[in-house]
This record gives C-alpha cells, structure tokens and sequence, in this order.
C-alpha cells in the first residue's frame, strides 16, 4: 500500500523571520481545503502582533503505515511545535530547495 498523505507545514509570524510552528498531515486534498477554510474562518480581520498561519502550500510525502492510517482515520492531524516528518529539513532556508529536488515542478 503507498502511504502517502499531504503535508502542509505552519510558520508564527511576528517578526523576520518567521518560525516554524508544526505540520498538519492530511488524507486527502479536499481534506485540507477543509482544515485551511476552517482554520481562517475564525480568524480576525485584523493580524494580531504575533499570529499562526500556513507557510506555502500542501505537498505529497510518504509516511509509515502508523501514521498513514491514524491520518486516514482522522482526515487530519495538526503538530504543533518543532520538528518534521523524517527526511524534511528543519530550516525554512533549506525547503525549497529540497522540495524541489524530492519533488520536482513540472
């Protein structure tokens, strides 16, 4: 079974620069457009000091069978605080570029 599931990771934003601030692991796409419009809809017009948001956009990663089947169970799993998924890098810097070399644009 491919254990693949989207990823979509959160920064705090007060200051440069931003700080990560977990992951949110979702079953399907749909189930993230949810978990994002639910997440906004609560939110103030106005951006307070210090806020959490989504930094970029979900991408597809595969995780162990555990994990695959609480995030199926669920629709979504929010993680807050630091650390990743293995194999991701820590340092917002270093993202891009290896979301770009795991999974290339077309």
């Amino acid at each position: 079974m491919k254990s693949t599931v989207y990823i979509q990771l959160w920064q705090y934003r007060s200051s440069e620069p931003p700080s990560e601030s977990g992951y949110s692991l979702h079953f399907l796409r749909k189930d993230w457009e949810t978990f994002i419009t639910e997440f906004w809809a609560d939110k103030p017009d106005n951006a307070p000091a210090t806020y959490e948001c989504p930094f970029g956009q979900p991408f597809q990663c595969q995780v162990d069978t555990e994990t695959f089947l609480r995030v199926k169970d669920q629709g979504n799993i929010r993680i807050k605080g630091g650390g990743l998924p293995t194999g991701i890098p820590e340092n917002f810097l270093e993202l891009d570029a290896w979301l770009y070399a795991a999974y290339p644009r077309p």
